[in-house]
């Protein structure tokens, strides 16, 4: 049956029905694909290619053609010869979608997205390149109520803004980019521009070297004013980003730079990586010389900031905030920091201030009258080795993670560890500061938090050391076993922390090292590195879990552990505990005791280890080789077998009996003298013990029902007397 007749017998109701059936009547849509050409020809549907049209695109003039008068979905390849020679302004007027790819040429010139009405708008493959002349080559998204896309490019060596946003619209998300060596009055890499509301994202990339070098709002790499929207950062590395300008209303933030957030504003850090990055560091009396990593500025109550699995290394300020400086202008519960790792930051404090300058974080606060400020939310997060400097002549600084200043004066700390950080006097570090770690208001609330030392005296605090945490070794900053990493592809790099020690006690059960282990209260449910906080919890950004190997009376014989990566911890050369540290939830293979830590306690043999001290005999469970999860702490006591001291009783000479029998004792055991028992000697009488066979006088030491120690292996001789 052709497709007329089928459709004069069934009518065209039931053809409607036949295409909502399509899928369940097989046979209905074979006659339909034999006559699709004829459908289509009667204009009941079109047949079209789906995919985007591809087209070589060879000098500016025909990019900005293709674009603004686009009818289709086109992917645009800049030819290896394209070349750009002066700013280019694109303003798409369709709504399809456009992918500029520029694998096969370098752009040393600004490309502006005027407008961009519907459909996604992608630069993909860009490489953006200011060159020896430092052009300004970047991209700039000034009207697009489609999403923009940035996507595996680079952005080097311009003399303005990498890439710049303002307006509303959609979002813009740059992923995997590079973007390295730009310098610009606001922002070397991104720039929001004032009152922008469009939403940013920034993923898996690099922001490398990037330079403000004038006065202003301004920052090294990312600046905004007024901004109103959310800016996430995600897997990204910030990293020797300058911020050299020194304006007298504001300046600072060596990478990010935001001034005056809005309401409904958010920035959002996860998992990335603030390296070496900087504000001006040679000039005093300015105090706004802040956050060697990152300043929000004047910031409202109901913007929001969280940061989450970030690490802050080695970021430097002019005045506070050695990594960031938080001020707002009024109440602010809506900023958090969780999971995250702050190491070796420094504050110099050269503008003038009260000496709270924070060699990791500052809070300031903004308004005169408020009874609060910036009320950080700090769960989990680790500080150490940052310091507050001071460089004036009689500054005093307090502080060496945490500061609060102005009007600030509440925050929440919990499961945070905080030893180990500095302040200085006079321009030498103080050893009798009380306040080397933290100096805020003491009523903020703190919740198993160590090194929480704000100037108290008499608290436990003030006892705990750094090396109970970390070790006695030095601490080694580095991947510790993490996965998560940030940056571009090629150049990313694992998101380095600190690992903390595990827990040892003595015999009585007392905490000997490792502090931080195991003496956390409820918190995050990861870790900084992503691994879930198993057991009983841990104070700091990271949780461990360990296999402890004890001596159980003996030692092992080992060299000296040089540094702790967080793989394997003890103490001197001849420890009585060894660790070997893994993540929650590890496989623990049991290690050969006898080969890898030659163990040895006088007059015992090593058989094996048990999970029971006072076992005799190794578990066989715990065999050499053998496998066990471990998430939290298992510990397993070496088994020994002990040498026993043989004392021995010889008739000597005897014609009849049996000697005295003695079992086998241990070494410094005290026993009993035996009698004869039923030893004999024709024409002699008994008269005692000697340990010499050849003596005829016994030894009144050993005379029968004496007690004497047992040191060494034993033989007493029978002495006899001629009747």
């Amino acid at each position: 049956m052709d497709f007329f007749n089928w459709i004069s017998i069934n009518g065209w109701n039931s053809l409607k029905e036949e295409f909502y059936m399509i899928g369940q009547k097989k046979n209905i849509v074979q006659k339909l694909l034999f006559s699709t050409s004829l459908l289509a020809g009667l204009g009941f549907f079109a047949v079209s290619d789906a995919q985007a049209s591809t087209e070589t695109v060879h000098d500016s003039a025909e990019l900005k053609s293709f674009v603004e008068n686009s009818t289709e979905d086109m992917t645009l390849i800049l030819a290896s010869e394209y070349d750009q020679t002066a700013a280019l302004t694109l303003s798409k007027t369709s709504s399809f979608n456009i992918e500029i790819d520029g694998s096969k040429s370098e752009i040393g010139q600004r490309i502006t997205l005027a407008s961009n009405p519907a459909g996604t708008f992608t630069f993909n493959n860009m490489d953006f390149n200011g060159g020896a002349v430092t052009r300004n080559a970047g991209i700039t998204i000034n009207g697009s109520e489609g999403e923009v896309f940035i996507n595996n490019s680079k952005f080097e060596n311009a003399s303005g803004t990498a890439i710049i946003s303002s307006g509303a619209g959609a979002k813009v998300t740059v992923d995997n980019t590079l973007i390295r060596g730009n310098k610009s009055a606001s922002g070397g890499a991104i720039k929001l521009n004032d009152n922008s509301t469009r939403n940013f994202t920034i993923k898996n990339s690099s922001v490398v070297n990037n330079l403000n070098d004038s006065s202003g709002y301004y920052g090294g790499a990312m600046s905004s004013k007024q901004y109103n929207g959310v800016f996430t950062i995600e897997n990204t590395h910030f990293k020797g980003n300058k911020a050299t300008g020194a304006g007298a209303v504001s300046a600072g933030g060596g990478a990010i730079y935001m001034y005056s957030n809005g309401a409904n504003s958010k920035l959002a850090i996860k998992n990335s990586y603030f390296e070496s990055n900087e504000t001006n560091l040679d000039v005093f009396d300015v105090q706004t010389i802040d956050g060697g990593a990152i300043v929000v500025r004047n910031h409202v109550s109901d913007a929001t900031i969280s940061i989450d699995g970030t690490t802050f290394y080695d970021n430097k300020a002019g005045d506070d905030g050695g990594a960031i400086l938080f001020e707002s202008l009024g109440i602010n519960k809506n900023t958090s920091i969780t999971n995250s790792t702050f190491y070796k930051n420094i504050a110099k404090g050269q503008g003038n201030d009260e000496g709270t300058s924070g060699g990791a974080i500052q809070m300031y606060g903004n308004r005169v009258g408020f009874s609060g400020g910036t009320e950080l939310q700090s769960l989990n997060n680790t500080f150490y080795g940052n310091g507050a400097l001071a460089k004036r002549p009689n500054q005093i600084q307090k502080g060496g993670a945490l500061t609060t200043s102005g009007f600030t004066r509440l925050g929440n700390y919990t499961n945070n560890l905080l030893l180990g950080n500095f302040v200085e006097k006079d321009g030498v570090i103080d050893l009798k500061s009380l306040s080397k770690n933290t100096s805020v208001n003491s009523s903020s609330k703190r919740l198993d938090t160590l090194g929480f030392d704000n100037g108290m005296t008499g608290v436990s605090e003030m006892l705990n050391t750094p090396q109970q945490a970390y070790g006695t070794v030095p601490v080694v900053f580095g991947a510790n076993k993490g996965k998560i990493k940030a940056g571009y592809s090629g150049d990313e790099v694992v998101i380095p922390t600190l690992p903390i020690i595990p827990k040892f006690v003595d015999a009585d059960d007392e905490v000997i090292a490792g502090i931080a282990n195991e003496t956390g209260g409820d918190g995050q449910e990861f870790d900084q590195r992503g691994y879930a906080r198993l057991g009983k919890k841990d104070v700091g950004a990271v949780e461990i879990a360990s296999t402890i190997y004890d001596a159980n009376g003996g030692q092992f014989n080992l060299p000296k552990l040089e540094e702790y990566t967080g793989t394997t911890y003890y103490e001197g050369t001849t420890p009585t505990q060894y660790a070997s540290v893994g993540t929650p939830g590890y496989m623990s293979t049991i290690i050969n005791g006898k080969t890898e830590l030659n163990p040895s306690y006088e007059r015992h043999t090593f058989l094996g280890w048990s999970k029971d001290k006072k076992a005799k005999l190794p578990d066989a469970a715990l065999k050499t080789g053998a496998k066990m999860i471990v998430d939290d702490q298992e510990k397993v006591y070496a088994v020994w077998k002990e040498e026993k001291m043989v004392v021995k009783y010889y008739g000597n000479g005897n014609t009849t009996g049996i000697e005295p029998v003695q079992a086998a004792v241990s070494y410094d055991k005290e026993i009993t003298i035996k009698d004869k028992a039923t030893l004999k000697k024709k024409g002699y009488t008994f008269i005692g013990w000697s340990t010499k066979a050849t003596t005829i006088k016994p030894d009144e030491k050993l005379a029968p029902g004496k007690k004497v120690k047992i040191t060494k292996k034993t033989g007493y001789y029978a002495v006899w007397k001629r009747n």
